[in-house]
This record gives structure tokens, sequence and C-alpha cells, in this order.
């Protein structure tokens, strides 16, 4: 029986069950290094993991339509690949909002939602490469805005505060009044004087100490920003359990999850993402 065709309980009690067995099954690694459920994903097939991601994918398709919402489950917090679960549900889902506003529009953007405001639309589309102002490789999302009416649109790039900020005024016609909650994006590493306050914002998420990392000291942790949901995740590994968030990356101090697509670095380098090279964020 498909996993949709469940009762929401008896499915996320499937899930849990599932999961619980995964976690045994890690418990069980005599390694000094458990694999992450990536590396068992690449290393060999693993029909349990596969199924659980499968479903939670399939799953969480079937809520947006019905609009049900697993995660406000309480048997939410028992099952793994959450970020699965929160990728598809969110990726493409219409959001009409009544009050416009940079913040709405960046909350939209970082989640790949579909925002709607009086028939206008934005949607978030492919990534592409491009190098940035600094010469280094980087990787933006394509951000398509539609005026009321017409069938194409115009086109922005990168997911970024900024871009929430031109978009509102793009559509509104005018800067937002007030303070907009957005904050400013994060300095280019290559800026100087602001890369202190980059490596004082790696520091506080997930590098306290300035931890030395592959060899070089205050290089900074990045991340890819493409994958919100596994993001976070890997933001909350940090501080819940630092030693399996070290563990986590290799010897050279990269991280990458073949699954979604999240990478990350504890020496400042960025995953091409066509070749799969480490390459420096900054020189």
């Amino acid at each position: 029986m498909r996993i949709v065709e469940l009762s929401m309980r008896d499915a996320l009690l499937d899930l849990a069950g599932r999961s619980a067995m995964y976690r045994i099954a890690l418990s069980r690694d005599s390694s000094e290094r458990p694999p992450s459920w990536a590396d068992r994903l690449l290393s060999k097939p693993d029909p349990l993991l596969e199924s659980i991601l499968g479903d939670m994918c399939e799953l969480a398709r079937h809520h947006r339509h019905s609009g049900e919402d697993a995660r406000n489950n309480p048997l939410w917090s028992l099952l793994e690949l959450q970020w699965a679960y929160d990728e598809a549900y969110e990726s493409g889902r219409r959001v009409e909002v009544t009050d416009l506003s940079p913040l709405a529009i960046y909350e939209c953007m970082a989640r790949s939602n579909v925002l709607v405001w009086q028939g206008w639309e934005i949607s978030v589309g492919e990534v592409h490469e491009t190098t940035d102002d600094y010469g280094c490789p980087a990787f933006e999302s394509r951000i398509h805005v539609r005026a009321p009416g017409l069938v194409r649109g115009r086109e922005f790039e990168g997911a970024t505060r900024a871009t929430a900020r031109a978009l509102y005024l793009h559509m509104a016609g005018c800067q937002f009044e007030g303070e907009d909650l957005l904050g400013e994006d994060e300095p280019h590493p290559a800026e100087g004087g602001a890369l202190s306050g980059y490596q004082r914002y790696a520091d506080d998420e997930c590098e306290p100490g300035g931890a030395e990392t592959a060899g070089r000291r205050g290089c900074g942790y990045v991340c890819s920003a493409k994958h919100p949901a596994a993001m976070e995740q890997f933001r909350q590994l940090a501080a819940a359990d630092r030693s399996a968030w070290e563990a986590a990356f290799d010897v050279h101090g990269r991280y990458y999850d073949s699954v979604s697509g999240f990478w990350a670095s504890r020496a400042a380098e960025l995953r091409v993402a066509e070749t799969g090279d480490w390459v420096p964020a900054y020189e």
C-alpha cells in the first residue's frame, strides 16, 4: 500500500518505525565514523533509507495538495530525513500574501515558494553557475517576477535580501516604508575588513573559538544556501551534537550531501556542482 493511501497517523507511525530502524542500524555501526545517510546511499543500495526518502517526498506532495501538514503532528519529531519533506512540500507551493514586504518576498524565495500578490507572481527558477564581482565561482537562482496580465516577466539574480528589496520596489513602485527587518546579506570574504564580521558570524553559528580547519586558521565556515531545509538541519546538528557535526566533515574540512546537494566547508571553500571540485571562496 502506498504511503499516501494511509491516514496521516498511520503514515507517520509507519515512517517513525522505519526511522527508528535506521537509527538502530547506525548505532550498530562499529566504525570510528559511522557513515551519514548520504554515504550509505552512495556506497551501496539501502532499501530502508531509500524507502524513507521516497515516502517523505511523496507524502509531502500529497499533503500540499490536500491541505495537510505533517510538521504540525506530534509524531513529526520521530522522523528522519525531515528536510526531504520540507523541500518537497515547499518547492513550488503558492503562497498568497495580502501585505507585501521585502521580508515576505525573501522568506518565500528561501523556501522556493511561488509568491502571489495582487496578480503578481514571484517564482524561483533554476540555479546556474556564475562569477561574482571578485572573480569567485558562485551559484545563483534565477528569480522570475511576472506582472498581472503578462505571459513573460522580468528576471532577477539570486535569492538574497538585496533582491527581495529590489523586487519590492519593482512591484510596489516605491521603497518599503519603515524597517523591513531583513538585515543585510553576508559580506563577501574578499571585502577586506568585512572578513572579520563574516568570520564572527561563522564562529557564532558553527565554529566557536575560531577552530583551525584544514591547516588554515580563521578561514571561516562556508555553506550552500540553495537548500535551506538541509542547511537548517545541519545547523541544528552543530548546536545539538558538536562531535557528530565535526565528524561529518572529511579530512579536508569538507561536507557534501549528494541527495540534497547541500555542501559545507570549514576551510572557506566552494563546491563546483558540475565538476565536484572545491575551490577557494576567496584568494
